[in-house]
């Protein structure tokens, strides 16, 4: 049996608070530097992500976003990414041409045209007919883990909603959060003169309050099975469990698991953008979603569940090992990538996270640690694509063997769904 661990970042119900800001708001534009190598990169980052859209305006951060992009002048590589938290948006240029990144870094801070509207619509739109398979499976335990919280509506928005928002909104909604406060800019392989340019073009960025972030509270009382009916997709599984607490041993904890499952893992940052683990955020609370193979059966499903819920995650010094080269090899990747390099830093900045530790290595205090962070209460099953709606019925069993182990006997589900296409993203 082979899975892929994913964890997420996510706000924590009892932070009655938004994203630390920076306390002067009149300040500049916050301006970092990593080191360049085969490539130039800019990276602006804002935290303007799906959670602080409005209540039934769903997809209108994504819509600035794609919108600002369609402003980069041709001939300039742009790489969007819009997270529950944060967007990102990176010119890229190759090394010793840094020119036409410098150029087009006025285009990433002036308000969107109305006139590319419709076509940032088009492009939202078409990104949902081509959906990855692991991403629709975090969109359902999203869900299903943040009932009633902004971090529950996938990023990307709803049909019903992107199709009537209007251009005048589009521009409101830039006013409103891509403001100096709410900004981080981030360079790799851009020299002092040309960092100095880019400040000049990010002196026109308005001041104004960083946005506050409601965190209601949110989520089931025991096991939630969620199910997505889509004929178009193949089958995957996957399970999603609250984190207690912030520990910084949790990346490399999460890491040594991956030897133990036989898995592979990937950590990810709170609004799924970043590409390398990284600690959580002061205050807020992490979930781990565990991704089956495409070939996993039910069997492993139910194996994986019962150790989870039965703490059956002992670690080995191998384990742990072979869990901080994997990690060793994810920052190495993103040290051969400039660009990758910026958009972690960028996040790392307006999110105010710090870099996971790997100092404590022992097996036993990293088993401890998983068993008393990984929480089974909110425990979440999601399935999706062909026959998942048809797996139900087995994942479902009335005797609660599935869950045996997550809550007292009778071990049932507290929460049933079962969704198409159509409704996940309406």
């Amino acid at each position: 049996m082979r899975l892929a661990l994913l964890a997420l970042v996510a706000c924590a119900p009892d932070v009655a608070r938004g994203p630390v800001a920076f306390a002067d708001q009149e300040a500049p534009v916050r301006m970092l530097e990593v080191e360049g190598g085969a490539e130039v990169a800019v990276t602006l980052g804002v935290l303007a992500g799906s959670a602080y859209d409005p209540p039934g305006r769903e997809g209108l951060g994504g819509l600035v976003t794609r919108a600002v992009a369609l402003g980069v002048p041709s001939g300039v590589e742009v790489r969007t990414h819009v997270g529950r938290e944060a967007v990102t948006l990176s010119l890229v240029c190759p090394e010793g041409a840094a020119e036409p990144c410098l150029e087009a870094v006025a285009a990433l801070v002036a308000p969107p045209d109305p006139a590319r509207v419709p076509g940032a619509v088009t492009g939202a739109l078409a990104a949902m007919e081509a959906p990855v398979d692991d991403v629709l499976l975090d969109d359902l335990v999203h869900r299903a883990l943040y009932v009633a919280h902004p971090y529950g509506p996938a990023p990307g928005g709803r049909r019903a909603t992107l199709t009537t928002l209007p251009p005048a909104l589009v521009e409101a909604h830039h006013r409103r959060l891509w403001v100096r406060s709410n900004l981080a800019v981030v360079t790799a392989g851009v020299d002092e003169a040309g960092r100095g340019r880019i400040r000049t073009a990010l002196e026109g960025v308005p001041a104004g309050p960083p946005p506050d972030l409601p965190l209601q509270a949110g989520g089931t009382e025991g096991p939630t099975l969620v199910v997505l009916d889509a004929p178009d997709r193949p089958l995957r599984m996957a399970v999603g469990l609250p984190v207690r607490g912030d520990p910084d041993d949790l990346p490399l904890a999460l890491a040594a698991l991956e030897r133990s499952l036989g898995a592979r893992v990937r950590l990810v940052s709170p609004d799924g953008g970043a590409h390398l683990p990284t600690s959580g955020v002061p205050g807020r609370l992490q979930h781990a979603t565990v991704y089956l193979e495409p070939d996993a059966t039910v069997d492993d499903l139910r194996t994986t569940v019962r150790r989870l819920c039965t703490a059956d995650v002992p670690l080995e010094p191998e384990d742990v090992e072979e869990g901080l080269e994997l990690l060793t090899a994810s920052r190495a990747l993103a040290a051969r990538t400039p660009s990758l390099r910026a958009e972690q830093a960028v996040l790392d900045a307006l999110l105010h996270r710090a870099a996971p530790t790997d100092a404590h290595r022992d097996p036993a205090a990293l088993t401890e640690l998983l068993v008393r962070s990984l929480s089974t209460e909110g425990l979440v099953i999601a399935l999706s694509g062909e026959g998942a709606a048809a797996m139900r019925e087995t994942i479902e069993d009335p005797g609660g063997t599935i869950v045996d182990g997550c809550t007292p006997p009778p071990a049932t589900f507290a929460s049933v769904a079962v969704l198409t296409r159509e409704e996940l993203q309406r």
